[in-house]
């Protein structure tokens, strides 16, 4: 089970260097992938597209698919992954960094599993100024019972069957949580899910994400899920409203006490 496809979406924000540094990354892999699937979410800038045609020079298994207009990441990933050629799909995100051995490693328990995530380490502005960790639970039970309070996987550390993907609805519009939104379908879906308490990538943080975690949009789709989770009787009644109450707070906090939060709760 060593051929897998690679799906990752860019848009117009994104800086040409980080694209390059992620892309090499996963190209780098002691397996590397013989499919990978890079969905441009509208125009882009020349300079993305300059160094999208330079990455596609150096690896033609590049597959480029183009929107016309700004879909969306969720969009943006369930379009994606219908032009995928394998079973297995790894996801990676535009500015993050694959360690050389995360393929290797993954690859053997998608054998058991239908998804498998695995740990990561946080760095602002240099690849080696690590400021945090973030694992997350490794069996079912653990996953399930932590999903009810907070997002169970790292999303650019899953590696996962695309057949499971498709049958638990494939990626939705939810901004901010669409990975999360996934995942509660997912978990309702399939127990066969895993995560390797191992780091797997070097995941770029930084002021702008805990800021963008606080503005209305992130409200109102935190809302949706609760909500959801609720409906769908993946949480109780009591969760549902404390755990809605914690994250209104936690979202109005001002950004200096947002950072704290995270990183002593989130993070180790």
């Amino acid at each position: 089970m060593d051929n897998y496809s690679v799906l990752m979406s860019v848009y117009h924000r994104e800086k040409p260097e980080f694209l390059r540094q992620a892309v090499s990354s996963v190209m780098n892999q002691t397996i590397i992938p013989d499919d990978f699937v890079l969905v441009c979410d509208g125009p882009l800038t020349n300079e993305l597209d300059s160094t999208i045609s330079f990455l596609k020079e150096q690896y033609p298994c590049l597959n480029i698919i183009r929107l016309k207009e700004n879909k969306g990441l969720g969009e943006a990933l369930s379009i994606g992954i219908t032009h995928t050629k394998n079973e297995i799909v790894m996801r990676m995100d535009s500015d993050d960094i694959c360690l050389p051995h995360r393929a290797e490693t993954q690859l053997p328990y998608l054998e058991k599993y239908d998804l498998v995530g695995g740990a990561i380490s946080e760095f602002e502005d240099d690849p080696n100024n690590i400021i945090g960790y973030r694992y997350v639970p490794e069996n079912y039970n653990k996953i399930i019972k932590f999903a009810k309070k907070r997002n169970p996987f790292n999303h650019p550390t899953t590696m996962y069957k695309k057949e499971l993907i498709l049958k638990a609805g494939n990626y939705k519009t939810l901004l901010y949580l669409e990975d999360y939104y996934l995942w509660i379908r997912v978990l309702m879906t399939s127990d066969k899910v895993y995560n390797i308490q191992k780091i797997l990538v070097n995941m770029r943080s930084g002021r702008e994400m805990r800021a963008r975690r606080s503005n209305k949009t992130a409200r109102k789709s935190i809302k949706f899920l609760r909500k959801y989770m609720f409906e769908n009787k993946f949480i109780n009644w009591f969760s549902y409203c404390w755990y809605s109450m914690i994250y209104g707070i936690v979202l109005s906090l001002p950004l200096s006490f947002k950072k704290i939060f995270y990183k002593r709760l989130h993070r180790k």
